[in-house]
């Protein structure tokens, strides 16, 4: 049970990661050409993630 478990998780965080790659090569093909290193992209993606939800976590939350 716990093995299957496991599988599932990795699966899923495999399908995450190549799902980010996918999308920073695709769609933001232009940080190579720029040499920004692929790791500040992520931090920037996250940091955007971080910070736009801020202000819409009562939107998504709040069922009264």
């Amino acid at each position: 049970m716990i093995r299957r478990r496991f599988k599932a998780w990795l699966g899923i965080l495999i399908l995450a990661v190549n799902l980010v790659y996918t999308f920073v090569y695709e769609h933001l093909h232009h940080f190579r050409e720029w040499n920004i290193p692929l790791q500040d992209v992520i931090q920037e993606i996250k940091e955007q993630m971080r910070w736009g939800l801020a202000g819409h976590t009562k939107v998504l939350w709040d069922t009264g």
